[in-house]
């Protein structure tokens, strides 16, 4: 299921289990939930990739045993506006682009915030 968000929340990249300010589902137990920035197609310099729908890639880590992603939010932004996509899903790799197609020469910026099946979030 896809919800789409407009805000222009910012997110973040590491939470400890020391700052569980504004994330609830955290405990001492999840100390650490890092995610990569995403990857375009498996690119690592994502300029001229020559696909309207990119795919998305990233990778999750964490000290807190058995840990699962449970959905993730895929935030888009260019120089005038910022949408954010909510996805109920534990795929990370490959993931369809939720944004209209790209035009020739455009750039956009892309985060990922990840919630984990505890209630944790990070990203």
């Amino acid at each position: 299921m896809l919800k789409r968000f407009n805000n222009n929340r910012l997110f973040r990249t590491i939470v400890t289990g020391d700052d569980r300010r504004g994330h609830p589902g955290l405990t001492r137990r999840s100390a650490l939930l890092h995610v990569t920035p995403p990857a375009f197609e498996h690119h690592r310099d994502p300029l001229g990739i020559g696909e309207s729908r990119p795919r998305l890639s990233w990778t999750t880590t964490t000290d807190a045993p058995g840990w699962t992603q449970a959905a993730y939010e895929i935030e888009i932004r260019d120089a005038s506006a910022t949408e954010t996509w909510r996805v109920e899903s534990g795929e990370s790799v490959l993931v369809p682009w939720p944004g209209a197609p790209l035009g020739s020469r455009e750039r956009r910026e892309a985060r990922v915030r990840v919630h984990g099946a505890d209630g944790s979030a990070g990203g």
